[in-house]
């Protein structure tokens, strides 16, 4: 700890400029004296105004409990707000030997420069509806139901078409150019399961409720 101390202010603040906010939050828990100098860092300001997380008050004091308090639904890179699912949720990105948060224009830009293997995973090759495999040419409703895309996404594939069906490899390149990957492709049908898992829910209690007033 007093080794820690001898270094100069400057150079811990130099250090903390290369850090991540979940890397800062790491290091401010290792013991009071790294806590203070990280609370009074202006970074939580900046991040806060530009998340439009607001200012601090009663329940957060300062800016970096509003943070932390939001930390999960940051990028950190652009220090954009995102959503908790669907296509524009923050999503850990796993760079080299470390994850990063990221919204989803920033893994649009991670995803084009460093891209992922052509082939196609498991999880991608099934129907959301009927849980069957997807064929290896889909048809625009097809390709709504199950990615999200509509022609106009597709429209810079066309010269790939057969017939009115996409290959399911240009597909998938296709929701991976605008999903930022195959983390943002399962991100937004994974959402998309949980909004057709409440739907049937709901239509099973409407359909209890009618049954319980005919019995009436």
């Amino acid at each position: 700890m007093t080794h820690i101390k001898r270094l100069p202010c400057e150079l811990w603040y130099t250090i903390y400029l290369y850090l991540h906010l979940s890397d800062l939050v790491t290091l401010s828990r290792t013991c009071l004296w790294q806590y203070n100098c990280i609370v009074s860092l202006y970074q939580w300001k900046s991040v806060s105004i530009r998340a439009h997380l607001g200012h601090p008050k009663r329940k957060y004091r300062t800016y970096y409990d509003i943070v932390i308090s939001r930390l999960q639904r940051i990028c950190e890179l652009c220090f954009k707000r995102g959503k908790q699912k669907g296509k524009y949720a923050i999503l850990n990105i796993k760079v080299k030997d470390y994850s990063v948060r990221m919204c989803l224009e920033c893994r649009i830009t991670h995803y084009r420069h460093h891209r992922e293997s052509d082939s196609i995973p498991d999880t991608l090759r099934y129907d959301l509806y009927s849980g069957l495999l997807l064929s290896n040419y889909l048809s625009l409703h097809q390709i709504k139901a199950n990615f999200n895309l509509t022609s106009f996404d597709l429209f810079p594939f066309q010269h790939e078409m057969w017939g009115r069906t996409y290959p399911l490899y240009t597909v998938v390149n296709a929701a991976r150019l605008y999903y930022g990957g195959n983390i943002g492709i399962e991100e937004v049908r994974n959402s998309k399961i949980s909004r057709i898992n409440k739907l049937k829910w709901t239509r099973h209690q409407r359909r209890r409720i009618d049954t319980y007033h005919e019995d009436q």
